[in-house]
């Protein structure tokens, strides 16, 4: 076990807005943080994507349709959980970030509030983990080096930004917590960048979850492409950094469909690393990316759900849940403030992955 240190309270963030979208101070909120390395695998997860090419046999022995991804196992074959993720890209034009990762210069920070090298405000600091420790807490639980002795639970969220993103920070806010975005490259721009500001405002952090989520292209065969995901990470940082700044760098990469759901993926997860950037699962769900006939339709069927899987992993002091906030995720924002409010009864502090 590590020894803590009490952590500084979050200052507010300062407000950013386009139209009608603006940003309301961060609440404050304190933490304890241990900053030792580690790295993790958790599996068991199935992310949905609409341009799947063919059919797949499920581990269950179900045969699913032509909208569901390959998945993977976490805990058991009943909590497999496809996502209807974006669309993917049919072209893919190559784009490299203007200044490669790692190599960022000392300045204050940018205009949008991010810290120089991070994936977070500066004020973030005391609560924000590398996601190599996070990794490695999951992987080994307690056995693991610089393994937490007390409760710490990261909140996460898939497949942004869209119009649901603010109302999710608006949850956290009001709440006093934070949570780590993994965002998708080709859905930021003009109309969505103030969101992704906004995460950093609310002191958040925001991670990547590819470019394109294409997974015919990142895993052609089912097979992972390590220049291929390296270039989609690459076009991602790129359209991230030109919202928040060149400072912007991340150790947080979420693969789509998850870690395990992939075949030959060791050259992909070495590729990353050279970018300094390390993949993450979860070890829960909140289940509102399952098939309809098993995914929770109300708030008490989400919490359901979270318990299931966290019994299931046997790793008492650290959780990562994986939930959604795709444009039709609603019932994820309704569950949300349940949600934190269980952790918060366990005796959990709230994290983020940077």
């Amino acid at each position: 076990m590590t020894s803590r240190q009490p952590l500084a309270t979050l200052a507010a963030c300062t407000a950013v807005g386009l139209g009608a979208l603006t940003v309301a101070p961060a609440a404050a909120h304190t933490l304890l943080h241990d900053t030792q390395s580690t790295r993790t695998a958790s599996a068991g997860y199935a992310e949905t994507h609409r341009a799947q090419p063919a059919s797949h046999s499920t581990a269950d022995g179900r045969e699913s349709s032509r909208e569901t991804a390959p998945e993977a196992r976490l805990g058991d074959a009943a909590g497999k959980q496809p996502d209807s993720g974006p669309q993917p890209e049919t072209t893919a034009p190559q784009e490299t970030p203007t200044r490669p990762p790692g190599e960022l210069s000392e300045k204050a920070p940018t205009a949008s509030g991010v810290a120089p090298g991070k994936a977070y405000a500066a004020a973030a600091e005391d609560y924000a983990y590398p996601a190599a420790e996070v990794s490695t807490w999951l992987r080994e639980g307690s056995t693991a080096a610089g393994y937490p002795d007390e409760k710490i639970v990261f909140l996460t969220f898939d497949d942004g930004p869209t119009a649901q993103t603010p109302k999710n920070l608006t949850v956290l806010r009001d709440h006093g917590v934070h949570a780590t975005f993994f965002q998708v490259g080709k859905q930021i721009d003009d109309s969505t960048a103030p969101i992704v500001q906004e995460i950093i405002a609310q002191g958040s952090a925001v991670a990547i979850h590819s470019h394109s989520h294409d997974y015919t292209r990142l895993y052609p065969g089912r097979r992972a492409s390590a220049e291929r995901i390296g270039r989609d990470y690459d076009r991602a940082l790129a359209a991230v950094r030109r919202v928040l700044g060149e400072d912007y760098a991340s150790t947080a990469y979420r693969y789509p469909g998850g870690h395990m759901s992939w075949k030959n993926i060791t050259a992909a997860d070495a590729a990353l690393a050279q970018r300094g950037a390390t993949w993450i699962d979860w070890s829960t769900v909140n289940g509102d990316a399952e098939p309809a006939s098993r995914r929770p339709h109300d708030v008490a069927g989400q919490l359901d759900r979270l318990a299931q899987r966290r019994d299931a992993e046997k790793n008492p002091n650290v959780e990562v849940v994986l939930m959604h906030d795709a444009k039709n995720k609603q019932l994820t924002t309704q569950a949300l403030p349940a949600i934190i409010e269980h952790y918060q009864d366990a005796g959990y502090r709230f994290g983020i992955i940077g």
